[in-house]
C-alpha cells in the first residue's frame, strides 16, 4: 500500500509537471495506470465529443482526410491535434457501428431448398392453399385478391390492366392491349411491336409487354396462383410492392425467364455473329443462361424507410427438375409477421425471417424486358404469353 503522504506529494508533483509540459502525464501504479491532465485538456476532450453533432463537421473531417499530407499546416498545438484525432476516431467509430447495424439488418435466417428431389403435394380441396390442405394456418378466403378469371373481361373492381406508377422496364413498354382474359385465363403477352403511345424519348422501343396490378393493398396472408410462364426472355413475374413517401418495399414471389435471350448488342447489330458483338455475355452463341427456364428467381427488397434510404435486397434461386414454361404449376407465398415462405406445387422452397416486410402492398403480375440479366427476347419466341389460371388469397383467422 502506498504511503498517503507520498501519494499526495506524487500527485502534486505530477500535476505541476503536467502544467509545465502542457501535456498529459501517464502515472503508473502497482495495479493500474492513470492519465493526469489539466482542466483545460479535459474541457477540450469533452468538447471534442460533441464535434460530430455540429452540422457539417463530419463531412469536413472526411474531406480533410483526403487532403495530401504535404498540404497540412505545420506547428499545430498538441492539444488541437489531440482534439482532431479524437473527432476522427468518433467519425470512424460511428461508421463502423452503422456498417455493423446494416449487416445485422440483412443477416436474416434464409433457407433455400437444395437438391433435385421434388414431390408435388396432392390437392384434396380447392378451398385451401395447396401447401396447407389440413388448414393448420386457420386460413379464411380473402375475396379482394381472389379471381378464377371465369368471365371474358378483367374485373375492374379488383384489377388495373397496367402499372399506374411505372411504364415498364426499358425497352419493353407496358401496353394495355397485351392484357386479356380468355378461356378462363388471365393472359399477359409480350410482342415485338411499337405502338403510338410508346414514349420513345424515355427509352421505350421495339417491344411491348404487360402488367396487371391489384386495386387494393394487403399485409400478410397466403397467395397462390396456378400459372404457366411465357416461353421467351421477356420475364413472367408475380410480386408485391408499394412505393410510398416513407416506405418502399417489395416481395418477388418469382421472376422467371422462359427462354434464353440475346444480348442488346446482338439485337442492335444482327449482321455480327451472335456473341461477338457483346463479349460480356458468358454463355455460348450470344444468348443468356440456357438454364433460365428451370430457375425460380425469388427476391425481397427494401428500397427506403424513414430511417434508411439505401436499397437492400436478398436474391435466391431454386432450380427445378422441369422447365417452368412447359406446363402449369402452382406457386405460393405465405407472408406473416415472422416469416416469408415460397412454395412450388405445394413444396416449400425458401423460408426467410421477416424483419422489414410489414408494409401493405399491391399484388402484381407482369412481363418485363431485362436486357442486362435475362437478355432480350428472340424474334422466334414472340409473341409469347404468361397464362394465369387463377389467383387465390387467404388471410389467417386472427388477422381479419
Amino acid at each position: 500500500m502506498l504511503d498517503v503522504a507520498s501519494e499526495a506529494r506524487g500527485r502534486s508533483e505530477a500535476d505541476r509537471e503536467a502544467r509545465a509540459a502542457n501535456r498529459p502525464i501517464l502515472i503508473k501504479g502497482r495495479n493500474r495506470n492513470a492519465v493526469l491532465m489539466s482542466v483545460g485538456y479535459r474541457r477540450s476532450i469533452l468538447g471534442t465529443l460533441h464535434l460530430p453533432a455540429i452540422p457539417g463537421m463530419k463531412e469536413s473531417i472526411k474531406q480533410g482526410l483526403r487532403a495530401p499530407i504535404g498540404k497540412c499546416k505545420k506547428g499545430i498545438p498538441w492539444r488541437h491535434m489531440l482534439a482532431a484525432f479524437c473527432a476522427l476516431i468518433l467519425v470512424l467509430f460511428e461508421g463502423v457501428v452503422m456498417a455493423e447495424e446494416e449487416t445485422k439488418r440483412m443477416e436474416l435466417t434464409d433457407w433455400v431448398m437444395s437438391g433435385s428431389v421434388f414431390e408435388p403435394v396432392s390437392r384434396t380441396t380447392e378451398r385451401l392453399p395447396l401447401s396447407d390442405q389440413q388448414n393448420r394456418g386457420t386460413w379464411v378466403p380473402y375475396p379482394a385478391m381472389t379471381d378464377e378469371f371465369a368471365g371474358g373481361v378483367l374485373d375492374p373492381m379488383k384489377w388495373i390492366p397496367r402499372n399506374p406508377g411505372w411504364k415498364g422496364r426499358q425497352p419493353g413498354y407496358f401496353w394495355t392491349g397485351n392484357v386479356a382474359v380468355k378461356d378462363g385465363f388471365l393472359e399477359l403477352t409480350a410482342r415485338k411491336q411499337e405502338v403510338p403511345e410508346m414514349p420513345k424519348s424515355e427509352g421505350y422501343h421495339t417491344w411491348t409487354t404487360a402488367a396487371v396490378q391489384s386495386q387494393g393493398v394487403v399485409k400478410y396472408g397466403y397467395f397462390e396462383i396456378r400459372a404457366r410462364p411465357m416461353k421467351s426472355a421477356a420475364s413472367s413475374g408475380f410480386w408485391f410492392y408499394k412505393n410510398d413517401k416513407d416506405y418502399w418495399t417489395e416481395i418477388d414471389v418469382f421472376e422467371i425467364c422462359g427462354a434464353p435471350g440475346v444480348s442488346e448488342a446482338d439485337v442492335a447489330q444482327p449482321s455480327v455473329a451472335p456473341g461477338v458483338a457483346d463479349p460480356s455475355f458468358p454463355w455460348a452463341a450470344g444468348v443468356t443462361n440456357p438454364d433460365f427456364p428451370r430457375i425460380f428467381n425469388m427476391n425481397i427488397h427494401v428500397f427506403h424507410t424513414p430511417k434508411d434510404r439505401t436499397h437492400r435486397d436478398r436474391h435466391a434461386e431454386w432450380r427445378a427438375p422441369f422447365g417452368y414454361p412447359d406446363g402449369f404449376h402452382v406457386y405460393g407465398l405465405e407472408w406473416d409477421k415472422k416469416e416469408l415462405k415460397w412454395f412450388v406445387d405445394g413444396v416449400l422452397v425458401r423460408e426467410v425471417e421477416n424483419r422489414e416486410w410489414h408494409q401493405p402492398l399491391t399484388l402484381n403480375f407482369d412481363s418485363e424486358t431485362m436486357p442486362g440479366w435475362m437478355g432480350l427476347p428472340r424474334d422466334s419466341d414472340l409473341p409469347s404469353t404468361f397464362s394465369i389460371d387463377y389467383v387465390r388469397a387467404w388471410i389467417k383467422e386472427g388477422d381479419k
